[in-house]
């Protein structure tokens, strides 16, 4: 990594805090303490999904070479696109990132190489954006798919059971319309 946005490293500390801050905002207020005080990773995985990801990204950002590390931006993705969030609040953390950097970095550029280095930092930021943008939509892809299998299975189980009761049930060209439904809402849009 190039050594001008090394040394913007010494921002990461308030980055950190801040970051952490900002990613467990999108929680319920009443969720906060608890996610940022309890340190068991079986009681609160969200929150150490949280301290960890932040951290190792913001290593990354001002020390990493090649590809972000996907597996830990990973983790934390697949419990976001599992929750309630619209595809912008599960990946939004990212760009929360570069508004902080634009508070907290921007201000002490003073130098045109600096300047140079805040862009290589910001174009490192975008890198990471469409790495969770990419990791996001895996993650919807298996659900989706998981979603249309059990659909799939329940009404061959429906199926099944009309038959043994005696009282056979024309469900398939529902069952078909049904799953063609779910692949269809599911292009380019949350399901």
């Amino acid at each position: 990594m190039p050594s001008e946005v090394t040394e913007f490293r010494r921002f990461r500390p308030e980055l950190l805090e801040q970051w952490r801050n900002a990613v467990i905002g999108t929680y319920a207020v009443e969720a906060h303490p608890y996610l940022e005080n309890n340190k068991s990773p079986f009681t609160n995985p969200i929150g150490k999904a949280v301290k960890e990801t932040t951290a190792e990204l913001l290593e990354w950002l001002f020390c990493g070479e090649g590809e972000p590390p996907r597996e830990r931006l990973s983790e934390l993705i697949a419990i976001r696109a599992v929750q309630n969030f619209t595809t912008v609040q599960t990946i939004g953390f990212v760009n929360d990132l570069k508004r902080l950097c634009g508070s907290i970095v921007l201000p002490n550029v003073t130098t045109p190489e600096q300047y140079i280095g805040y862009l290589t930092l910001m174009n490192r930021i975008d890198t990471l954006l469409l790495v969770a943008f990419d990791i996001y939509t895996n993650h919807r892809e298996k659900l989706a798919t998981i979603r249309i299998e059990e659909a799939r299975r329940r009404y061959s189980r429906i199926l099944n059971d009309s038959r043994f009761l005696g009282t056979p049930v024309e469900l398939e060209g529902a069952a078909h319309a049904d799953i063609d439904k779910m692949k269809s809402n599911n292009h380019g849009a949350d399901v």
